[in-house]
């Protein structure tokens, strides 16, 4: 036998709905927090990923910003994140205001189905290339966790993100351009003020329902797992700028860490379903972005996802999308918007910029009109009147001295505040869009190609809720799930380098059955096939109010045996019975989720309930 990696292959059933106690907050980043916590989950404390340089200095960074720290990047930090196996980190980012102490920032790693797209580039040539190792989080700063907001994504070179405050500008953290140091800034330390332009046309006969306006659902289809796929097409200016498909990669995915971040914290979920990447030349000339979006509508016939956005460095003066019914239109034309990101700024990113034209004009395909439209507050009237002006007769209203929400103007006046999202009403609005849509699938794909190799570092976890199918190499240090609902193919081709850890998972997204190799394997870990009963059986009312239980089964059957367990994998209740239908009561256990396992003729399933 050849003394490879880590291979192991095992079925399991997954839970990731938890029923817990935890207080319950406005803030979906601060729950997802205080779920683990209760969940007694490892926050794994990593070193300062920054130090303080308080020798360097750069005369392009001054005459843009008026106030700025700089920092060195602690590369030993970062190897000691990528090898981490934890989900959940804290981290220490240096506080802005305050030179003597820090943030501490408790994180979450992204889901799996972050990472899970396809790359394309020119004429639609799958890249099929190496990654760089990349980790992406969402968090909250102790102290103040129902105040803040933050987003941070972490490379083998660099780190960027976002960290929002109630009443205080955003924090953009960015490396510079032409060096290893990086800075963190106010984006209020802008010396030149954002231009940006959104040129969306007005709609006066988009009226909306004041009863969604005026009231948040509970029960949206949007919080249930379902996504919102969003394409993303880079001209060839990007590429030239980056110099690389991984560095284009590294900065899509960064500045959508922190998009996805904010739509997450307004309860609708959004992933990248593909990135189209231009070497060498690309269509688009426009130089409005008006003119952008008829050459990105008249190039594009289909696209890969609800959504789809053409993203340029070039200084075309803002953004515009086609409409505000963009999601599962017949008309391909009215899915897509274009964003000039060119901060003018040639010596730093300037991130808070950038995700507020992507978040913003996503959220005009979505449903939102501009905040100073005089359609809000169920009486047709504007939100704010940092425009200035309004999209109708409506009086102008003030502007909010703490900062404005994403679908407005504020960026002329008192700036836009991440950690206000939204707001309430284009907040209703975009999450009865994404409840209503009948085209939103769950963020777990049905099937996954494997083909991009994972270097050395990386440890990813990839699912999908029917089949994945690899050819890919796993090399020496890299630890990779495969998750998947039905089945994993390890086709000829696929490797496991002597170093790696590589696990293959049958929970997924959907219920588990088989494991399939089409290669030999080098070691033979033989699992055997077993049939379910999923299909032969009802459980109701599940989730269950008063504890009580039924088991409906759909043929008599010859002899079944249940047993109900917590979480803990100890047994609270059995019973063997040849009854059609059976109902049990764990009235006195805890509300929480319990697992009932039922076998029949050596065959078994398991089953999660909950009891509220």
């Amino acid at each position: 036998m050849k003394n490879i990696n880590h291979i192991v292959l095992i079925l399991v059933f997954s839970f990731s709905c938890y029923y817990i106690h935890a207080q319950e907050t406005n803030n979906v980043i601060w729950n997802e927090i205080l779920t683990a916590k209760e969940l007694s989950q490892s926050f794994h404390r990593i070193s300062p990923p920054l130090t303080p340089n308080k020798t360097y200095e750069n005369n392009d960074v001054k005459k843009e910003l008026s106030k700025v720290e700089y920092f060195n990047y602690n590369n030993n930090s970062i190897n000691e994140l990528m090898s981490s196996s934890s989900s959940f980190v804290t981290i220490e980012i240096p506080n802005v205001d305050d030179k003597n102490n820090v943030w501490i920032v408790d994180l979450a790693e992204v889901k799996s189905s972050f990472y899970q797209y396809d790359i394309s580039i020119n004429l639609g040539e799958a890249y099929t290339g190496e990654l760089n190792k990349r980790k992406h989080y969402r968090g909250v700063i102790r102290g103040i966790e129902d105040k803040s907001l933050v987003a941070i994504s972490f490379f083998e070179n660099e780190m960027s993100g976002v960290v929002s405050i109630k009443d205080m500008p955003n924090v953009n953290i960015a490396k510079l351009t032409k060096s290893s140091i990086h800075i963190i800034y106010k984006d209020t330390e802008t010396k030149e003020p954002s231009n940006f332009n959104c040129e969306t046309v007005d709609d006066p006969d988009l009226i909306y329902d004041s009863r969604i306006l005026l009231k948040r659902a509970s029960n949206d289809k949007s919080s249930n797992g379902d996504c919102v796929e969003m394409e993303f097409t880079t001209e060839e200016d990007i590429y030239s700028n980056k110099g690389s498909v991984p560095n284009v990669i590294n900065y899509v995915e960064g500045v959508f860490n922190v998009v996805a971040t904010l739509y997450q914290n307004e309860n609708i979920e959004v992933r990248i379903s593909h990135i189209h990447i231009y070497i060498g030349g690309d269509p688009y000339s426009g130089g409005n972005p008006s003119d952008l979006l008829t050459e990105y509508q008249n190039e594009k016939s289909s696209i890969n996802g609800d959504l789809s956005m053409l993203l340029t460095f070039r200084g075309i003066g803002g953004g515009k999308a086609a409409g505000f019914n963009g999601l599962c239109n017949s008309n391909v034309d009215q899915s897509l918007a274009v964003s000039g990101i060119n901060t003018t700024y040639s010596a730093f990113p300037n991130y808070s910029w950038t995700i507020s034209v992507i978040t913003h004009e996503f959220g005009h395909l979505l449903g939102s009109r501009h905040t100073h439209a005089c359609v809000w507050n169920g009486n047709s009237t504007a939100i704010d009147g940092c425009a200035g002006s309004t999209e109708g007769s409506c009086p102008v209203p003030g502007s909010p001295l703490g900062g404005g929400t994403i679908m407005s103007y504020c960026h002329w006046t008192t700036g836009i505040n991440f950690n206000l999202g939204f707001g309430p009403q284009p907040g209703n609005v975009i999450r009865n869009s994404v409840a209503s849509a009948s085209c939103v699938t769950p963020c777990c794909i049905p099937n996954r190609n494997m083909t991009i190799n994972v270097i050395s570092g990386n440890n990813f976890d990839f699912e999908a809720s029917n089949q994945i199918t690899a050819v890919n190499t796993i090399f020496n240090g890299a630890i990779v799930d495969y998750d998947a609902g039905y089945e994993v193919i390890l086709q000829p081709g696929f490797k496991a380098a002597f170093g790696s850890e590589f696990y293959a998972f049958i929970d997924g997204c959907g219920g588990a059955k088989r494991l399939t190799t089409e290669n030999e394997p080098e070691q033979n870990n033989e699992l055997p096939e077993t049939d379910f009963i999923s299909n032969a059986y009802r459980i109701y009312p599940n989730p269950s109010m008063n504890g009580k239980f039924n088991i409906e089964m759909s043929e008599n059957p010859v002899g079944i045996y249940v047993e109900v367990l917590n979480l803990m994998g100890e047994l609270i209740y059995s019973i063997q019975s040849v009854n059609t239908k059976i109902t049990f009561d764990i009235s006195d256990q805890p509300n929480g989720i319990y697992l009932i396992k039922l076998t029949s003729n050596e065959r078994m399933t398991t089953k999660k309930i909950i009891k509220q």
